[in-house]
């Protein structure tokens, strides 16, 4: 087991042995974070309120949420162009650039559902379909794979000595992905500090507090051995599927069909 915040490890030794090794050298105190085993994966050092992360010295990063699109629905020619414009935008990326895309949903809270699909009684003689309508809209709900939302973030990754340039740079990147969204019609907004740490909060499955700092949503404990296929995150489950290998074709509905199973 290994623990994120505080971890220190104690092994039993003799004191004479302890006291010669001490004369044999003195190593300079560390800082608790540089014990931490576990904190250096999370390459956050630094969240600017604008959204700008400093990853470590020279590396900042800006994430970008895309309002989903009616890809499956749409016709297609329509997926084509979906498609054709996606490739002209990545390739338009200087090679300093990296991109990362994530994909999550999460559950949505039956209260936030319902004030979005039910059907509002109006005292008339129509209410008795509504209740109706309303019914068949909770057995759906009750269905496993239905009430999840869908967030899709670009994080665009650049090495820059001083954080005047990353600004200027990220925020050309960030400029450039905006007309791109709103070509497909879709909608796109940077996510600023406090939503990035809440959406890091629920992907890490911690409770984020009113004024998140990076600290605050980081999990106490990460356990590997308990069982070998999974990973244990505080009181919650969690496992990681890697594809080795792309195969020669791959659908465009991969990520859809793999996020709906």
């Amino acid at each position: 087991m290994m623990k994120l915040k505080g971890f220190t490890s104690v092994k039993k030794t003799d004191k004479s042995t302890m006291e010669d090794t001490k004369k044999k050298r003195k190593k300079p105190k560390k800082d608790p974070k540089e014990m931490d085993l576990l904190r250096d994966t999370f390459l956050f050092q630094e969240i600017y309120p604008s959204g700008i992360c400093r990853l470590d010295e020279t590396t900042y990063s800006v994430t970008i949420e895309l309002n989903d699109i009616n890809y499956q629905l749409s016709s297609e020619d329509s997926q084509i162009e979906i498609f054709s414009q996606y490739c002209d935008f990545l390739n338009s990326l200087s090679s300093k650039t990296k991109l990362q895309l994530t994909v999550y949903k999460k559950k949505r809270p039956l209260a936030d559902l319902q004030s979005i699909l039910y059907y509002q009684e109006k005292n008339d003689f129509l209410d008795s379909y509504r209740a109706e309508m309303n019914d068949i809209i909770s057995r759906k709900l009750d269905e496993e794979k239905n009430g999840y939302k869908k967030t899709i973030l670009f994080t665009f990754v650049q090495n820059h000595q001083k954080l005047e340039f990353a600004e200027k740079e990220l925020d050309m990147v960030t400029d450039r992905f905006l007309m791109f969204a709103n070509r497909l019609g879709s909608q796109a907004k940077r996510i600023p500090k406090k939503e990035l740490l809440t959406i890091l909060s629920e992907i890490l499955v911690t409770k984020a507090t009113a004024q998140p700092e990076i600290e605050d949503i980081l999990p106490e404990v990460i356990e590997l051995k308990e069982n070998k296929n999974y990973l244990k995150v505080d009181q919650h489950y969690a496992k990681t599927v890697y594809l080795q290998e792309y195969p020669a074709e791959l659908s465009d509905t991969f990520i859809y069909e793999f996020l709906e199973n």
